[in-house]
């Protein structure tokens, strides 16, 4: 039986979870006396022409000593006779078919289904490079931490952007409990898949994905796991193959139609803030947090059409807002500041002043080398 120090309680339109400091968690009892050394979970959902490469690739690590969770989300291609063939081939590969409920549900799904010391998610259209498990055991058994960090690359080549390069190929760093730079790195994040999880952290903290969320729900775990983590480490070594979104996609629908991928954003930004305020976590760190946001959502923001970008500007202003009342903001940058009350006061913007807003936002935040460099296009990829 689990013994969770942590309480489920329902947020604004999502499950929120409010747990201790891991320092204070429960770990839960070994559900046998020899558990695998790791869990793969792998979510599958109507994806037919890439799962068997997929559960060949984790079948071929070089560690064998693994547990392969294949959630099977309600498919109704042929996913789930794919799935149902490699288990029969490899015992270490157990089948869980559930109802459909989104990515979220089956991670959690697996979660609550693994018996490995370490967890790892891999996405059924994706692969795992044959040492992944290895060399993140190696870690693990190196540092003791609670979150290893690594990299991935992208394929087809050449297809992802060069901003996903750039994240997707971490600096090495350690980082103790209660130090949350490794938060706020652009190469530590955002998709749950490059990092692998101490079953410990996952189960004594009742770390879970949030079901409600649709997009950007891998955000929203980093923001509640790395605050929790007792140590967390990023290694450089690329362990993953990620496939760039297929056509079709929310994550390529989003891209097209920018007013859309700012609202996404801001939902997730609204659940961070809504989990940090029930945790207790703004007091403190509210403003670090306050200044990510704005960075996070400023650039796409004012890069809609006015009509779009005045409606956004005004739910981003209820959003962060109450933060400025509640001294949540204090210790903010000042152009962070200016920014925010200059949102929150709900007045509309003109194409023209939205500009200067935003211009004014980067010299100060930014700097003028920033400024120069966006003139020339250099953030623009």
């Amino acid at each position: 039986m689990l013994r969770r120090c942590a309480r489920r309680v329902q947020g604004k339109g999502a499950a929120v979870s409010k747990a201790a400091d891991c320092g204070r968690c429960v770990a839960p009892e070994a559900a046998d006396a020899a558990p695998p050394k790791a869990t793969v979970v792998v979510a599958v959902y109507n994806i037919e022409r890439y799962v068997g490469a997929c559960l060949e690739s984790v079948c071929a690590q070089t560690e064998r000593d693994i547990e392969i969770l294949a959630v099977d989300d309600g498919s109704t291609d042929g996913s789930g006779a794919i799935v149902a063939a490699a288990a029969a081939r490899d015992g270490r590969i157990r089948v869980l078919a559930k109802e459909n409920g989104g990515l979220s549900s089956a991670r959690n799904a697996g979660i609550e289904a693994a018996r490995g010391t370490v967890v790892l998610f891999v996405d059924g259209d994706d692969l795992l490079e044959p040492q992944a498990v290895e060399r993140v055991l190696a870690a693990f058994s190196a540092h003791d931490p609670d979150v290893v960090t690594f990299g991935a690359r992208c394929f087809p080549k050449g297809a992802a952007a060069s901003w996903t390069v750039e994240c997707l190929s971490p600096v090495a760093g350690a980082y103790e409990a209660g130090d949350l730079d490794v938060l706020y790195r652009y190469d530590t994040k955002p998709y749950v898949w490059r990092s692998a999880f101490s079953r410990r952290l996952l189960q004594g903290c009742d770390l879970r994905f949030d079901e409600s969320l649709w997009f950007g729900e891998d955000m929203l775990f980093y923001f509640e796991a790395y605050p929790q983590s007792r140590r967390t480490v990023v290694v450089e070594d690329k362990l993953y193959v990620y496939r760039v979104a297929r056509t079709g996609s929310l994550m390529d629908a989003s891209a097209a139609d920018l007013a859309l991928k700012v609202d996404k954003h801001l939902d997730i930004v609204e659940r961070i803030v809504a989990s940090w305020r029930w945790r207790g976590w703004l007091e403190g760190r509210g403003a670090r947090l306050l200044d990510w946001a704005l960075e996070f959502l400023s650039r796409d923001l004012f890069a809609c059409e006015n009509d779009d970008m005045n409606r956004l500007a005004a739910r981003l202003g209820q959003v962060l807002g109450p933060c400025l009342a509640d001294g949540s903001a204090e210790g903010i940058d000042p152009a962070s500041r200016q920014l925010l009350e200059r949102l929150a006061s709900g007045r509309p913007l003109g194409p023209l002043a939205a500009k200067a807003v935003l211009w004014r936002y980067y010299r100060h935040r930014m700097g003028w080398r920033f400024c120069l460099d966006k003139l020339r296009g250099a953030y623009d990829a």
